[in-house]
């Protein structure tokens, strides 16, 4: 196959396709019909060995325009699942800079700095967090956590491993001392890292534990029984899905893991207690993140909310307005609709974007719900075949940087919007055509960059 030839094909049969399945989709999603018949067919996966060869070919090359002219990127139709490495985070640093996470909690993981063409290896990092508003970033090392005042500022503060610190929390948890004591940080098995806006504080969410550090001490976040705990020294508890966030005033965590309810605690008199209890209706907490943009939205007035997900087929991800806190507040049942709101319904997310309008939400099943604060929705974006493992959204350009579990970051413009600037088309403005042909959306994101992290490769440019 020549390849001139097999890219006529490429792009031909790509925006068949893509034209037959988006049209499928508004049928359904726009038009609330049924899914009418059978799903159209991706005609190109028996090209997957050769696309793949020439994305080798022209990043030995450094022709990467060429190749992304040649092959626009389609991962789908590639079957990635086996051959790439999972990418864990990302963040955008600017419009030209980020910085990703390769590798999953429970593997070997390292860091780049990656700015347009250039991977620059982190030496020696694991992971990193980061404040809301990007102030202040957690790098962690196997013997450290470092904190600096911007990613390229210098170090205003250097944090340790939770058993560093205290004798009454060796006194109080010494099962969780037990655990953690011949461990390195990054034998932790680190989920999540966030920095406090103050930048002197982190939450740090891992296998062996929920923690709130600081200089001086360590808060153990005790998000399930105690009672189910084996004795000090014979401690074999492992967290599965363990997370955290904090509020951007700072007065509140929320916390979860797989046997817990969804926690929100309060910090007073130095110590974190519960705000509100969310009863998990028989599905693991998985994630949480506070919306800090919701202050005001046209009639909605709810001020701040925490969204708190669950793998729950019913209610996945539930919307908790900080307002409706009162002491000693426990909610459970369909009782509970009456102080929270359902964002979604039916899907396993990973993480989200938090906007005044609702929430950009990154699924297990490689899709991008937009959903409001209230679950109106309003658009998706199917991104690749992997899980979305993290998302960051640049609220002045409009850019969406994605990780996935199939060895990608991808970066999204939404920059040339719909008609009245609009982020999504629907049955007023559907005849609009999408800025980005090769995507199935309803959305305006443009894809205008790919990362791939294939194993045994250096890291890729398409």
């Amino acid at each position: 196959m020549q390849v001139n030839e097999a890219s006529e094909r490429w792009i031909k049969e790509g925006k068949a396709y893509k034209d037959q399945m988006n049209e499928w989709l508004d049928k359904y999603y726009l038009d609330h019909k049924r899914f009418p018949g059978r799903v159209p067919e991706d005609t190109r996966t028996n090209m997957a060995g050769y696309v793949l060869e020439q994305v080798i070919h022209y990043n030995r090359e450094g022709k990467y325009e060429e190749l992304r002219q040649l092959f626009p990127p389609d991962t789908v139709p590639l079957n990635l699942k086996n051959i790439t490495e999972c990418v864990s985070k990302v963040i955008l640093l600017s419009a030209d800079s980020l910085v990703a996470n390769i590798g999953n909690w429970h593997e070997e993981r390292r860091v780049y700095l990656i700015n347009n063409n250039t991977f620059t290896p982190q030496d020696g990092m694991i992971t990193f967090g980061t404040s809301w508003n990007k102030q202040f970033f957690a790098k962690v090392y196997a013997d450290r956590i470092d904190i600096t005042e911007g990613w390229h500022g210098a170090v205003i503060k250097t944090l340790h491993k939770p058993d560093s610190y205290g004798k009454d929390f060796r006194e109080n948890y010494p099962g969780v001392i037990d655990g953690i004591g011949a461990c390195t940080l990054g034998q932790l098995g680190i989920q999540q890292v966030v920095v406090f806006p103050s930048g002197q504080k982190i939450g740090l969410a891992c296998e062996k534990g929920i923690f709130v550090i600081d200089e001086t001490k360590a808060a153990f976040i005790q998000t399930e029984s105690w009672d189910n705990l084996e004795a000090a020294g014979n401690f074999t508890f492992q967290l599965e899905t363990p997370h955290i966030d904090v509020s951007p005033d700072e007065r509140y965590v929320v916390a979860g893991s797989k046997n817990s309810n969804h926690l929100l605690m309060e910090l007073i008199d130095d110590q974190w207690v519960n705000a509100a209890v969310v009863i998990a209706r028989g599905a693991p907490p998985c994630y949480a993140t506070f919306n800090y943009q919701c202050k005001d939205h046209g009639e909605i007035n709810d001020g701040w909310q925490v969204l708190l997900c669950a793998r729950d087929p019913g209610t996945s991800a539930l919307a908790l307005p900080l307002k409706n806190i009162t002491p000693g507040l426990v909610l459970k049942g369909a009782g509970m609709f009456s102080v929270v709101h359902q964002v979604d319904g039916g899907n396993t997310i990973l993480c989200a974007t938090a906007h005044v309008w609702g929430y950009q939400l990154g699924c297990d099943d490689g899709t991008i719900w937009l959903k409001g604060l209230y679950g109106h929705w309003y658009g998706y974006l199917t991104v690749c075949a992997g899980a979305v493992m993290s998302l960051d959204f640049d609220y002045g350009t409009g850019t969406l940087t994605v990780a996935s579990a199939h060895g990608q970051v991808i970066v999204y413009d939404s920059s040339n919007r719909f008609e009245g600037g609009r982020m999504v088309r629907d049955n007023e403005n559907r005849h609009e055509k999408r800025p980005d042909d090769m995507a199935l959306t309803n959305t305006a994101y443009k894809d205008v960059k790919r990362y791939l992290f294939l194993k045994g490769h250096e890291p890729m440019i398409w």
